[in-house]
Order: C-alpha cells, then structure tokens, then sequence
C-alpha cells in the first residue's frame, strides 16, 4: 500500500550537476585545485562535506560551502528540470504526500525548487540540515517518512543516486533508481 513519495532533488527531479560541477570547479580553480568531471560524476550523491573531503582533506570547508551557496543562488535560474520525474509529482500533488530528501543544504534546496516552479508541489522538504547524517545513511528518508505521517515500508522513494538507494535500503523503503528512465 502506497502512502507517500519521496523524491531525491539533484539528479532526479532537476538536472543541476552541471551547474554545481561549474560552481565548485571555479571555486576550487581559485584555490590552485583542478576538478576533473568524471571525478565529480563518480561522486555525486555524496554529501557537499564528503565531496571535498575525498578531494582534499585540508580544504577550508564552511568558507568553499559558503562561497559556492552564493554562487550557486546567483545562478539557480539555470537549473533544468528532469521531465521525466517532475511530471509524476505534478500529478500526483493533491492526491498523494510528497517529499524532497536531498543531501543539499536547506537554502540551495529551496531555492532550486522555487527556481523551477516545484516547490509548491510537495508538502515538506528535507535536507541534509534536519538530520545527522546524510545519504546514504537512513536518517533523511525515515524523516521525511515522519513528517508525511506515512509509514517507511509504504513509502517510495526516486533516486538517482547510489548513495540515495542504499540510504533507501537502509531506511527500509522500496526506491526506484530514475537512471533507469533515462535513455544513455
């Protein structure tokens, strides 16, 4: 029995890598450090924090997470949406709870789901700033379960990422990994 969705935001309902990839890339080029994008690719999903820290631990990491929310504010007006997934919560807005989990932080979350006219179609938001830990941990889903009164197992959730589908696994909640609607 289906109670809610929820719904992954970077990679599954807007395409916003390019655009995070082009923000950090210029942040860290300042810093004398190349970002290479087959290496982002392969650690998307991950947590903003795990990111640099697998690229480089010394990193000033609140100063680049300050500096890259700015930018990235600066030129959400770009982000794409994913058709292929925001039309399922367009037609289910009314008619089923809907949640985003998204390991971004609360103010570029936001602000991509208002940028791309999505963010009155679900009924709350969580990121990576209401829990204590991020994908792939459970914690992001099982809230955002609680806050739409659903239980997990009735959940479904839409992911893009591997991190996101093991915290889906871990969370107990059945995940469609959206990739799959994508062609190659």
């Amino acid at each position: 029995m289906l109670q809610a969705l929820i719904f992954d935001l970077d990679g599954t309902l807007v395409d916003s890598g390019p655009l995070h990839f082009e923000v950090l890339r210029d942040l860290l080029g300042a810093r004398g450090l190349t970002l290479e994008w087959n290496w982002y690719q392969r650690h998307l999903g991950m947590t903003f924090a795990g990111m640099l820290a697998r690229l480089d631990s010394r990193l000033p990491l609140q100063e680049i997470l300050e500096e890259s929310h700015r930018s990235f504010l600066n030129r959400v007006d770009q982000l794409v949406v994913h058709e292929d997934v925001a039309c399922l919560a367009r037609a289910l807005h009314g008619r089923l709870p809907m949640a985003v989990a998204s390991n971004g932080h609360r103010p570029v979350v936001e602000a991509s789901l208002k940028a791309t006219g999505l963010y009155d179609y679900f009924d709350t938001v969580v990121t990576v700033d209401d829990v204590a830990a991020g994908k792939p941990a459970p914690d992001m889903f099982l809230e955002a379960a609680r806050r739409l009164g659903a239980r997990a197992e009735w959940c479904q959730v839409m992911e893009d990422s591997d991190e996101g589908l093991e915290a889906a696994r871990r969370a107990g909640i059945p995940a469609r990994d959206v990739r799959r609607l994508r062609s190659p």
